[in-house]
């Protein structure tokens, strides 16, 4: 089966999943094929969906811009900023994993 795999990190709260859930953090989604068992999958972190392939100059961008066929938009945030800095205390937070199984 097609698995779609969503992976966030979020603040450990009691509130109702309704009432955080705009303040979770998305690292990854990705989707495997995979097969009845168990299964152990791994991933980089520069393979994540949510952060750039690589760190870009101001003369990179300029370059592309003048490159403009180019339709890739290179979206995303930064590796070394996906995850949050948190306080001086500490930042209680969760791995969470949503999997939506498909045809």
């Amino acid at each position: 089966a097609l698995i779609a795999f969503r992976v966030f990190m979020a603040r450990k709260d009691t509130a109702p999943l309704d009432e955080r859930r705009n303040m979770f953090i998305e690292l990854d989604k990705f989707v495997a094929e995979i097969k009845p068992g168990k299964h152990l999958l791994s991933r980089a972190d520069h393979q994540s969906s949510v952060v750039k392939a690589k760190q870009q100059t101001v003369e990179d961008i300029l370059q592309e811009e003048q490159e403009a066929n180019n339709h890739d938009h290179k979206c995303g945030w930064p590796l070394r900023l996906i995850i949050p800095r948190g306080s001086v205390l500490g930042v209680d937070f969760r791995p969470l994993l949503y999997l939506l199984v498909t045809g």
